[in-house]
């Protein structure tokens, strides 16, 4: 073969195994338009903001369902999601046996009891009626908070759960799907519930909220950005978790949620 010849294949064998390499660990997603799964409030909103402040270009795909915005994200249907805690996520992973990853830690919000029947949490009368999350972890967030309150005394068994040891006052406590808690609001006593579907469903906890989760240094209740193992290092997406944690979404969040929504970052 010619000297030359050989010289030049050899130049173009090299040029293509560093273009590979180059890409090796990083995955491109600048042809395509991520799709980010959310909550509408207040992660939508956060989202939102941050394409209009910062220009970004990708799609915000709105559910009403926990599990399904995990499920769609695990099949591929998203490249990311935001809308669970550390906690949440963590018992998704280990129920499922999949393997999404937190990208960040963005903000936090307080579990609250509400009531459209009292003022203070010392009103409740025997035989109240409760309403509070059937999925693991915001029942489990929701018992501890009425313990707290004074209400029910818990034990934890092996598997992390809670359960009801004492209830002087005779609680009925109902478990039902989170989404669904708002409708009992003006036909129970109290509903516990989580603040994003509170404000979503106009339940302001300025006006209706009589005791508050102790949680905002609680790393496990964080709200996190959320993506696949082989998405981790997609440049698009870490963009993204930088302007999360920045002051103009730290402004917009204290400005917009009036410290019912909190930044981590």
């Amino acid at each position: 073969m010619n000297k030359y010849l050989r010289i030049f294949l050899m130049f173009i064998f090299v040029y293509i195994f560093m273009s590979c390499k180059s890409d090796i660990g990083v995955i491109n997603t600048t042809d395509r338009k991520l799709k980010i799964g959310v909550t509408t409030v207040p992660y939508g909103e956060i989202l939102q903001n941050i394409k209009n402040v910062f220009k970004e270009d990708f799609e915000i795909v709105n559910y009403i369902d926990y599990d399904t915005l995990n499920r769609d994200l695990v099949n591929g249907n998203l490249d990311a999601n935001f809308f669970q805690t550390r906690d949440y996520l963590n018992r998704f992973n280990l129920s499922s046996e999949s393997k999404l990853i937190e990208i960040t830690s963005v903000h936090i919000e307080p579990l609250i009891i509400y009531s459209s029947k009292y003022r203070s949490i010392d009103k409740v009368e025997n035989g109240d009626i409760v309403y509070i999350p059937n999925d693991f972890i915001n029942r489990n967030r929701s018992l501890k908070l009425l313990e707290d309150a004074g209400l029910i005394t818990l034990v934890e068994e092996l598997d992390g759960s809670y359960i009801v040891i004492s209830n002087p006052k005779n609680l009925v406590i109902n478990q039902v799907d989170i989404n669904d808690i708002p409708d009992f609001f003006n036909i129970s006593d109290l509903i516990v519930l989580n603040t994003n579907v509170a404000m979503e469903n106009n339940i302001d906890p300025r006006e209706v909220g009589i005791f508050y989760e102790d949680s905002f240094n609680d790393g496990m209740k964080f709200s996190i950005f959320v993506t696949r193992e082989d998405m981790k290092t997609s440049i698009k997406l870490k963009e993204i978790a930088n302007y999360l944690n920045s002051y103009e979404n730290f402004k917009f969040i204290n400005e917009r949620y009036s410290g019912f929504v909190k930044p981590v970052f």
